[in-house]
């Protein structure tokens, strides 16, 4: 209640800030080369990253079995 009678006589401000950043396509795929230094390790980590969003992968039946 206290906090309230304050805001109320303008003792407390409430403040918020956002920040943003445009990055091109040049900087992501430089920093993307800084992060992994061959193919084998970004390909590595981006099918690491994929079977953790969509799960692991399933194999696909063939249709002649």
């Amino acid at each position: 209640m206290e906090e309230l009678k304050g805001k109320v006589q303008g003792f407390y401000i409430d403040r918020n800030m956002t920040l943003t950043k445009e990055v091109s396509e040049t900087d992501l795929n430089g920093r993307l080369k800084d992060m992994f230094q061959t193919k084998e390790e970004f390909e590595a980590m981006s099918k690491a990253m994929t079977e953790e969003i969509f799960g692991p992968e399933m194999k696909k039946a063939k249709k002649d079995e």
